[in-house]
């Protein structure tokens, strides 16, 4: 009896994590957000396929509560709040910000383990990094909260 020679190779599926570090904390109107580029890589598609799931989703997507589309002065505005952050291209006429609702109703229409993942990833690091730090008993949870806090404060008097 033959042996066979061929050797499993373990191809999973990269899956980005959300860190602090490379994935930058957005705000718009008090609300965290992320953008449609974010958005696609996260769940492993392309941009225009977030893009096209809207338009043919508009239903379902509410202005504000799950979506924030920017352009204009508003548009200009973000762009200067967030100057020092490479989000948004500089001549793009409009911008899609998407709330934790939102994100969540994407990664339901993409439908994919990597969507969901990446979901799972940002709602509790990226969404509700607090809770998450407390829940799982970060000795440093309480310093790291007020430092947020008196960031976000600061922020709002700025």
């Amino acid at each position: 009896m033959q042996q066979s020679t061929s050797t499993a190779v373990n191809v999973a599926n990269y899956l980005p994590t959300v860190d602090p570090d490379t994935f930058p904390v957005i705000e718009w109107k008090g609300v965290r957000v992320v953008t449609t580029e974010t958005l696609a890589r996260g769940y492993n598609t392309e941009v225009n396929n977030i893009r096209n799931n809207l338009l043919n989703n508009k239903g379902r997507f509410v202005e504000g509560v799950h979506i924030f589309k920017l352009d204009g002065e508003e548009l200009k505005s973000f762009k200067n709040y967030i100057n020092d952050i490479d989000v948004v291209n500089k001549r793009a006429p409009s911008l899609t910000l998407w709330t934790e609702k939102g994100a969540a109703r994407m990664s339901k229409i993409i439908d994919t383990d990597e969507a969901w993942d990446f979901f799972e990833q940002m709602e509790t690091a990226y969404f509700h990094p607090v809770q998450h730090m407390l829940s799982h008993g970060d000795a440093s949870a309480k310093v790291q909260m007020h430092m947020m806090l008196n960031e976000s404060a600061a922020r709002m008097l700025n």
